[in-house]
């Protein structure tokens, strides 16, 4: 397992020999005199700290957002365009980059499937410590990192791992106060990308008018007493039905999806035993079947609980605008999972 993930940290560069030695190195990190002065020698512990030690040429470190992103793009032969600056100049805060880098590396699609950038956490300094990773081998990261009990994050989901501000002489503009959206056009927006761009005008304000006015509709009288934010969500999957692929059975949303493409994907597959997938094993097997797909940087699966059913709804949009309707969705106070690494929800705990 460590073995593994070492190998997957680094985009599987190193050589047999190199991966061995590194892995061992990590092994041993009880008896490693750079770790002595650790206090908390819990295996984990030590485990996390001895990835980022044995690792390091391949870890962005800093205590400022500005030299990890110079850092970063370091990896690359051809550079990553300059630290971003809102259009008043101020500096983007980490959250804020963090979108705007992953955008970046959905645009490097084409390379190995691209990127994504992943944060370590090291309790004992306040530096961030970031990785560029294959994009296609994430979810088996972060699987590999929760079952060692490590601590791995995406850096557009954090949520253990703090990381330094950019002073600014004021209070921190995060991704909530990027854009000064009303509810409205923020889910004209929302809209407007869960359906790859391809409504008109007139068609997305009357979709996002409905869903916004489902409290008025006779069509979600059914429910009763519903909390806002529950009837919006129940409306926003209602709406947009006919570009969900829905079902209770996981095979036959495959067979959904697969009706969208002009090239249709590859039958849902069968374990070696001839069982079927679980649903995390299919959304791990499709992920970078759409990721591969050229359209526009290739395409995401999402998943959207409808409050009222078992069903499983996934929609698909474009890979590059995930972290934006994930942005949206928080500040719309909506449930959108990414499909990969699958996460249980309410709605899919009967799947």
């Amino acid at each position: 397992m460590l073995k593994e993930i070492v190998d997957l940290l680094t985009c599987r560069e190193l050589e047999s020999e190199e991966l061995e030695s590194r892995v061992a190195a990590i092994e041993g990190a009880a008896d490693d005199p750079h770790l002595h002065w650790m206090e908390d020698r819990a295996p984990e512990r030590l485990m996390q700290s001895a990835i980022i030690s044995h690792l390091s040429d391949f870890i962005a470190y800093s205590s400022k957002i500005d030299e990890v992103h110079e850092q970063i793009s370091d990896f690359f032969a051809d550079p990553l365009p300059a630290y971003p600056l809102h259009e008043d100049g101020r500096r983007f805060q980490p959250d804020e980059y963090f979108v705007w880098l992953d955008r970046q590396f959905v645009q490097l699609i084409g390379q190995k499937g691209g990127y994504e950038l992943l944060l370590l956490r090291q309790n004992h300094t306040d530096y961030l410590h970031a990785m560029t990773v294959l994009r296609p081998d994430t979810a088996r990261i972060l699987q590999l990192a929760a079952e060692s009990g490590l601590i791995i994050e995406r850096a557009t989901e954090r949520k253990r791992i703090g990381v330094p501000e950019v002073p600014m002489g004021e209070a921190r503009h995060g991704p909530g106060a990027v854009r000064n959206h009303e509810d409205g056009d923020m889910l004209k927006e929302l809209v407007d990308l869960l359906t790859c761009r391809e409504l008109d005008a007139d068609e997305l304000a009357s979709l996002a008018a409905a869903i916004e006015g489902a409290a008025d509709d006779p069509e979600f009288e059914w429910m009763e007493d519903p909390e806002p934010d529950e009837l919006r969500q129940t409306a926003l999957v209602f709406k947009l039905m006919e570009h969900f692929a829905v079902g209770d059975k996981i095979d036959e949303v495959h067979e959904l999806i697969s009706e969208w493409f002009s090239e249709p994907l590859p039958d849902f597959p069968d374990k070696p035993d001839g069982s079927k997938l679980l649903v995390s094993e299919y959304f791990a097997w499709l992920d970078p079947l759409l990721a591969e797909r050229q359209d526009n940087g290739g395409y995401e699966a999402l998943v959207i609980d409808d409050r009222v059913s078992d069903n499983l709804n996934v929609i698909l949009a474009w890979r590059a605008d995930t972290p934006r309707i994930l942005e949206l969705a928080t500040q719309l106070a909506l449930v959108i999972d990414r499909s990969h690494p699958y996460v249980l929800s309410r709605a899919l705990m009967g799947v």
